[in-house]
């Protein structure tokens, strides 16, 4: 709050009012792997992880600094942030932490994790033994695409195990199962005319509604998203039926 000197004089309450309202900013956290690894396309290895966090209302990738410098402004700001935001890193152990490994806020309660790559590792890490996650990651989307339509099936040699819902592993309050617009054959400006959700997507149902759209072009799609929600049952991936699964599109993708 550089630019209003006076803010340090307003009365606690207010300040607490302003900061809540300064971290309330939902992000999509676009998660990846390098083109490296992608072409060594090996399930057990994954030397480093990409990530990009999204303004949802304008599709922009944005800074970080500023979630980073408001938390350490004082202490009203520092006490906001716990409050609500959770340091997600995405290395296998503290020890092994190195700058290829991103660590970044994450809004507990609004922001999207968004696995932009289906990677074993990264799946995992999601729902790792030690679940440092568990209940931090809230809402979490899947990217498929004419390369990867369904989610690995389980492995025993996967480094971390997945837990079933019956084995007390985390639980998701929103799982969103996104196609790529690429690889659908419904021209753009056509999807432009869906309703996008809070996250920038736009949404399937209002999609499969538009009256000028025959079922060639949205048959094959859905069956893809059938598919792909077959395969998160099929491999485990832990929630229940208080889960809430959607269908979405992303555009730029």
């Amino acid at each position: 709050m550089d630019s209003f000197p006076l803010f340090g004089k307003l009365p606690p309450e207010i300040q607490l009012q302003i900061w809540d309202e300064y971290f309330k900013t939902r992000l999509v956290h676009k998660i990846g792997i390098t083109k490296a690894d992608e072409e060594l396309n090996h399930p057990r290895i994954l030397r480093s992880y990409t990530h990009a966090a999204v303004d949802p209302a304008s599709r922009h990738q944005v800074s970080m600094g500023a979630v980073r410098g408001g938390m350490l402004a004082n202490r009203v700001a520092y006490e906001v942030f716990k409050a609500n935001y959770h340091v997600l890193t995405l290395g296998f152990q503290k020890s092994q932490l190195d700058s290829s490994i991103p660590q970044f806020p994450l809004n507990v309660s609004r922001d999207l994790v968004y696995l932009i790559n289906i990677h074993p590792i990264l799946l995992s890490k999601i729902c790792s033994q030690d679940r440092p996650y568990d209940g931090k990651v809230r809402h979490v989307a899947f990217l498929f695409n004419n390369q990867q339509r369904i989610l690995p099936s389980r492995h025993p040699y996967w480094q971390y195990p997945w837990y079933s819902t019956t084995d007390g592993g985390a639980i998701f309050e929103e799982i969103l199962l996104v196609m790529a617009a690429s690889s659908i054959k419904i021209p753009k400006d056509q999807l432009l005319q869906g309703q996008l959700d809070e996250y920038g997507f736009v949404t399937w149902g209002s999609i499969a509604s538009l009256p000028f759209l025959t079922s060639w072009e949205t048959t094959p799609v859905e069956l893809n998203f059938r598919d792909s929600e077959k395969s998160l049952k099929e491999s485990e991936f832990p929630y229940s039926e208080m889960t809430k699964l959607r269908w979405a599109i992303d555009i730029d993708a």
